[in-house]
């Protein structure tokens, strides 16, 4: 095995021409017993048939409106904290933030996939157990990701039978009822993911599969959360943003802002766990200046991909995009 993190090398290996296949590793990401999705199938073929149905949601077409979803996210979280969480000069109130940001962050997941938000913020709690079920096994995840030979002595018992199920009271498989009522004969079409996963005739127990892996989902600066506060306040003086949710075309025009968006994304990446392990192709490769044989697997190096002290913006900028795969993965 190498591990590497050198971005150019990455993207070859990841490109849609690439001759690298998938390694077992990304089984890990399953989250049903009864089939794959899109992370963890492992054939290039079945993956670019399965592409053709759920690319236009995630690159925003095909009906799907993500904003809207996200602004009603947005205010039912600033709903819960001027509700419940404001202090005032004789009465300090505390709050757990980083609770109510995944509240937030869930939330916007039901509302851009579903149109129809998991009621966290609205009832201020986990009300499908998404989280709880997040925090026992995400950790076991993480473990076996970098011990494979415990993950395929585990995987098919106990580790198989903590999958979710259709019609749990709490964690994933509670949430296949929203799919299910989408897809009853008198079901209206909504314009969201979900909607347009449908629309292009994503059927059976795909659909289900391509719902699942959507939960699969910064330290604080001081001095960066003050110069963004500054510049957020200031462009609200000059009318350059609206009130209370701020407009995607907005938000882009802060360079700021965006510079915090993609530091965040470049240094905690989503589901960045693991080395995403790839297997050198039949006749061998030479990664880095260094000759591999074929069966190989090269993996990225998380930590030195995204902290490596890179004197060109335009590489940081790619390794953002790594972040969320390239066309293969």
């Amino acid at each position: 095995m190498r591990v590497q993190g050198d971005v150019d090398t990455l993207y070859k290996i990841s490109g849609v021409r690439s001759l690298y296949k998938k390694h077992e590793w990304y089984t890990m990401s399953k989250v049903s017993k009864r089939g794959e999705h899109t992370l963890s199938l492992l054939e290039p073929e079945p993956r670019r048939e399965r592409k053709k149905y759920i690319g236009p949601a995630y690159g925003g077409r095909g009906g799907a409106n993500f904003e809207e979803g996200a602004n009603r996210a947005i205010t039912a979280f600033i709903n819960l904290i001027e509700r419940k969480y404001l202090s005032t000069p004789g009465r300090l109130v505390p709050v757990n933030l980083g609770e109510k940001i995944h509240y937030w962050a869930l939330d916007s997941i039901g509302e851009i996939a579903y149109s129809n938000s998991f009621g966290m913020l609205e009832h201020d709690k986990d009300t499908y157990g998404i989280l709880a079920a997040n925090n026992g096994t995400v950790p076991l995840v993480k473990f076996l990701s970098n011990h494979l030979w415990l993950w395929r002595a585990l995987h098919r018992w106990p580790l198989l039978y903590l999958l979710p199920n259709d019609g749990d009271e709490s964690g994933l498989g509670a949430v296949t009822g929203l799919v299910n009522e989408r897809l009853l004969p008198n079901a209206p079409q909504k314009h969201d993911m979900l909607g347009s996963f449908i629309s292009h005739s994503l059927q059976g127990e795909d659909l289900y599969q391509e719902v699942g892996i959507q939960f699969l989902t910064p330290k604080p600066d001081p001095s960066t959360y003050t110069t963004l506060q500054n510049d957020l306040d200031t462009a609200h003086v000059r009318g350059q943003i609206s009130s209370p949710v701020i407009t995607d075309a907005q938000a882009r025009a802060l360079p700021f802002l965006q510079a915090v968006i993609q530091e965040g994304l470049r240094l905690f990446p989503p589901a960045a766990s693991g080395a995403f392990w790839k297997r050198v192709p039949d006749a061998g490769d030479t990664v880095c200046g260094i000759r591999l044989p074929a069966g190989c697997l090269v993996g990225t190096a998380q930590p030195v991909l995204e902290e490596k002290d890179e004197e060109r913006l335009a590489q940081m900028h790619r390794r953002v995009e790594l972040a969320f795969g390239t066309t293969e993965t």
